[in-house]
């Protein structure tokens, strides 16, 4: 398995997206890459920027992601104005397939049991799952509504018929949870999701690092911070 990363804070979305993907390549020495996940912030038209991509990678890699706040890499961290990230995999004796569903806001429950019904029968080592985190964005007199990521794997889960280990996240795009996107393979989609079902040629290794599971509805005071960043 090869791995590779690129990333931008280029503003125009196909121009970050040709320079993601090639310094990805670069970065991994990928030349027939399996799998990309890429995220990119609000200002960055996702539309393009998945044109941009597949510039570089060809029509038949799927792309999944959608949007987010900022990168963290081993050289930098940046969460400021127009950003876009790719991690490009190059698995040849993985096996890989990709589950979307649209319709999160209609029901997350039912989108998890969809996702399910595309994902193969057998056990995978590691299924990746990505939605859409905001329902409705934020207005002067209300808050915003999320989507519920526990309904979400209920059904999915549900329609499986056994437990396995998902990994994944709900996107966000800005710290003002503005509506987000979600790549879809071959597509830009709103309020919807994506599951990655990956076997072989690999081992599963994990730790959980900020608590979302075990801190799940425990409320914290914040005695320090610097705008967005929570200090303790």
């Amino acid at each position: 398995m090869k791995v590779g990363l690129g990333w931008s804070q280029t503003r125009d979305g196909w121009t970050a997206g040709h320079e993601i993907a090639q310094a990805a390549m670069e970065h991994g020495a990928i030349t027939r890459p399996s799998l990309a996940l890429a995220f990119c912030s609000t200002p960055v038209d996702a539309e393009a920027l998945l044109a941009g991509i597949r510039s570089s990678i060809g029509p038949n890699t799927p792309v999944v992601g959608g949007s987010g706040v900022g990168i963290i890499t081993h050289e930098a961290i940046c969460y400021a104005g127009s950003v876009s990230g790719l991690l490009l995999i190059e698995a040849p004796e993985t096996q890989i397939h990709l589950a979307t569903a649209t319709g999160l806001d209609a029901g997350e429950a039912q989108v998890g049991r969809e996702l399910a019904r595309q994902l193969p029968p057998d056990p995978s080592t590691l299924t990746l799952l990505f939605y859409d985190s905001v329902r409705v964005g934020p207005t002067p007199q209300s808050p915003p509504i999320m989507n519920s990521s526990r309904a979400l794997l209920r059904g999915l889960e549900d329609q499986l018929g056994r437990r396995c280990p998902i990994f994944g996240a709900g996107v966000v795009g800005d710290l003002g949870l503005s509506p987000t996107i979600q790549l879809l393979g071959d597509r830009v989609a709103t309020q919807s999701a994506a599951a990655i079902s990956l076997r072989d040629g690999f081992d599963l290794d994990w730790c959980i690092m900020h608590g979302c599971t075990l801190k799940d509805g425990l409320y914290y005071r914040i005695t320090k911070c610097d705008g967005a960043v929570i200090h303790e």
